[in-house]
């Protein structure tokens, strides 16, 4: 299987609530829908640099351009390799092979990506027009950004913003209803728990956010910028002390815009 990855994403700020793994898809503070106004070429907002290599030939801007994409695929641990992946789209049908060759993964639809069919113990939620997802089998998965996205460093763009989680679970992807939004001050609130400024910037920091037990977690942000509008999403890894003798448990996770209520059948949200 191309993309395995076991995930508890931003496991300290939802486990408050109750959640576990999550990806999650960002938007402005009750505006529906992950896609918001933003700065052009992908910065969303400034401090954006290009950290993914395009495809040499006929680069593709998402599932509904023919044509080749490169994803930065991110496995538990935060190891990291690059996937390709191929478009074929003729409105309203289309087809997203990632890893093209003997052991490739096939994702199409008939509706112009509203709906997606995912081969069989495979399921998972592409965002930003297939450039960033998420692909869950057997309890485990990766998340992956294409080489569409653009890495910010410039925390302000997420004032206002929230996030609402998907997750890969033993049953395959689960979203929840538990949402994060990044506040003006530098903060970040989980229903009603308050995440320090100096927590969230440790998070987004190269060295990460590291607790009491020595749990780690790490957050990169990238924005994808399409027909003027920019939206964010967040890629989490996290390696967390589960107890004394027991395993370091590692995982991945993608936030993406928070939209009311995600659902699972429908995964191929924009």
């Amino acid at each position: 299987m191309i993309l395995t990855f076991k995930n508890n994403t931003l496991r300290r700020w939802v486990q408050m609530l109750g959640a576990c793994v999550l990806v999650a898809t960002l938007s402005a503070c009750g505006g529906g829908g992950d896609d918001v106004p933003g700065g052009g070429g992908g910065g969303g907002g400034g401090g954006g640099t290009t950290t993914i290599t395009p495809p040499a030939t006929n680069p593709s801007s998402g599932y509904t351009q023919a044509g080749n994409l490169n994803y930065l695929v991110t496995a538990p641990g935060g190891s990291t390799r690059t996937v390709a992946a191929t478009v074929a789209y003729s409105a309203p049908n289309g087809t997203l092979t990632l890893n093209p060759g003997a052991d490739e993964l096939i994702v199409t639809t008939t509706d112009a990506w509203n709906n997606v069919t995912w081969p069989a113990g495979v399921s998972g939620a592409l965002r930003a027009d297939g450039n960033a997802g998420l692909v869950c089998a057997e309890g485990s998965g990766e998340v992956g950004v294409s080489h569409n996205m653009v890495r910010v460093t410039d925390l302000t763009v997420l004032s206002g913003r929230s996030f609402q989680f998907t997750e890969c679970t033993g049953a395959g992807l689960s979203t929840g209803s538990e949402v994060v939004t990044f506040n003006a001050n530098g903060t970040a609130t989980v229903g009603t728990e308050t995440i320090s400024a100096a927590d969230v910037t440790a998070a987004f920091s190269a060295a990460g956010l590291t607790e009491p037990g020595s749990s780690n977690f790490k957050l990169q942000l990238y924005a994808y910028t399409a027909g003027g509008v920019t939206q964010y999403h967040i890629v989490e890894v996290g390696d967390e002390f589960v107890g004394a003798g027991q395993p370091r448990y590692q995982y991945v996770g993608l936030f993406s815009a928070s939209t009311g209520s995600a659902s699972t059948s429908s995964p191929a949200v924009r």
